[in-house]
């Protein structure tokens, strides 16, 4: 990283008690709240540990292959020990692109604020539609994820719900840290059976105490247990298979750098997802989020003028949705609601490589308005 981050912001419960009662994805916050990264950024993060899904790929036993796919999603919550900021709130139509694992991301709603992804790799297929409603209570701020994950290996059709996450100390002077609190169910819909993970929650009386124990159970389809998951989500997780009764590790978290919690509490990963390379500026779109100035601006330490960027880009965007010419998505589109009737699902339409920014849908070839 090139710059620490600000250390003498104030409480954000200063900012977020004039918000009580209302909804607070509609809520503008001041830069200094954020981290150097979007929220498509954020996504990305989800697959640091792609490795598992490759390695559940090359698998054919059924239950050993659903452990390591629910490792994978219990992995995703590792680069989130030392968060204590938010991601940049994409504008309608910002992109982000990750060729390591083919991934794609746009935000495609913004009231509701509605996230779309998508990757693909050797035999298997991952795609996401991300949404999440937020509550405010004495002392943390609670985000309600909404939608699906999903996941397909082969003929294997997995998908998973993600549990409450607790951004704790919002009325303290001291850094604000997530807990993740809550079950998640990772089912194989094509044979039914599934894992059930439990995120442990910290007692009350355990002040600034982060709880990161994760147990787990695998289940057959007729309900009988298969095996077990135990471990930290932020570090490591093991599985008993209840055939051998064999215990494995089956997942280790990368060290964090030494100065991560002066960072933003950003992984080597994620210090990755705002490089831009001399190849990256030629390959990369227009709308990408490695392209946000205000971001650009945070991350090398120009904190007033984030901010001043921030209000020009929020506010040119106010300015298209009152003259009509808000963005539509391009690269996906909405193909369902999810059966939870609260939920949207949006599909990868493809050619977002192929055609380098253009328009691809409906015969229009234009290339989009700039957001910035």
């Amino acid at each position: 990283m090139p710059h620490t981050m600000p250390q003498d912001d104030p409480s954000l419960f200063s900012v977020l008690k004039k918000s009580i009662g209302k909804d607070l994805s509609t809520i503008t916050l001041p830069a200094a709240y954020n981290e150097p990264l979007s929220l498509l950024q954020r996504l990305a993060e989800d697959l640091e540990y792609i490795h598992l899904i490759e390695q559940a790929a090359a698998t054919e036993e059924p239950y050993d292959r659903l452990a390591l796919v629910a490792a994978f999603a219990i992995s995703a919550y590792a680069c989130t020990r030392y968060r204590s900021k938010k991601p940049f709130n994409p504008l309608l139509g910002e992109t982000f692109q990750d060729k390591r694992f083919n991934f794609v991301a746009e935000k495609c709603c913004h009231h509701p604020p509605i996230l779309a992804c998508h990757a693909h790799g050797n035999d298997w297929e991952y795609w996401a539609t991300c949404e999440a409603q937020n509550k405010l209570g004495a002392t943390s701020l609670e985000i309600i994820p909404l939608g699906w994950t999903h996941l397909k290996i082969q003929d294997d059709h997995y998908r998973w719900d993600k549990p409450s996450s607790l951004l704790r100390n919002i009325m303290s002077t001291q850094r604000c840290y997530l807990e993740h609190v809550g079950r998640m169910t990772i089912e194989n819909s094509r044979t039914g059976d599934y894992v059930d993970v439990d995120f442990k929650e910290a007692p009350f009386w355990k002040m600034n105490a982060v709880n990161t124990t994760i147990t787990g159970t695998l289940y057959a389809s007729n309900g009988e247990p298969r095996g077990s998951l135990s471990g930290n989500w932020d570090s490591s997780l093991s599985y008993t298979s209840h055939t051998s009764l064999e215990i494995r590790k089956i997942w280790n978290a990368h060290p964090y750098p030494s100065k991560a919690s002066e960072c933003y509490g950003l992984t080597a990963f994620g210090y990755t997802l705002n490089e831009i390379t001399p190849q990256l500026e030629e390959e990369i779109l227009p709308t990408d989020s490695r392209r946000r100035p205000d971001q650009r601006l945070l991350e090398n330490g120009s904190w007033k003028e984030a901010e001043k960027e921030k209000q020009r880009l929020e506010e040119a965007q106010r300015d298209r949705r009152q003259r009509g010419v808000s963005r539509k998505p391009i690269w996906f589109r909405k193909v369902s609601e999810e059966a939870d009737g609260e939920s949207q699902e949006w599909q990868y339409i493809g050619g977002i490589s192929e055609n380098k920014g253009q328009r691809v849908a409906e015969g229009d070839t234009n290339i989009p308005e700039p957001l910035w």
